[in-house]
């Protein structure tokens, strides 16, 4: 009967064991997400610089895609594309980002 007792133990300890190895990895996943985090923080605070910094820009070239510029720090000339509505656009020729504007 004690024979049954310690097999039941050790299955026991191999399941507690095979929990805590996958606590571990989302624990390593988890801490992973967490950087990112914080890094993607980071970027925010760098991005409220950036908007300062492209209401400047504007001011020699009123057609600076936002985009490129508040994200890769790259100033590109929106340039005027076809649309449908009554409503102008311009297209980025960097990254495609179009803008419709009433004129």
């Amino acid at each position: 009967m004690f024979k049954e007792f310690m097999e039941f133990a050790e299955y026991e300890i191999k399941a507690v064991r095979a929990e805590d190895a996958a606590l571990d990895e989302e624990e390593q996943r988890l801490r992973k997400r967490l950087d990112e985090i914080v890094q993607m923080r980071s970027n925010f605070m760098v991005n409220d610089e950036a908007l300062a910094s492209y209401k400047s820009a504007c001011a020699s070239n009123r057609y600076t895609c936002p985009i490129c510029f508040i994200r890769h720090n790259t100033t590109y000339k929106m340039k005027p594309a076809p649309t449908d509505s009554i409503k102008s656009a311009f297209k980025c020729p960097h990254c495609d980002t179009t803008i419709e504007v009433q004129i």
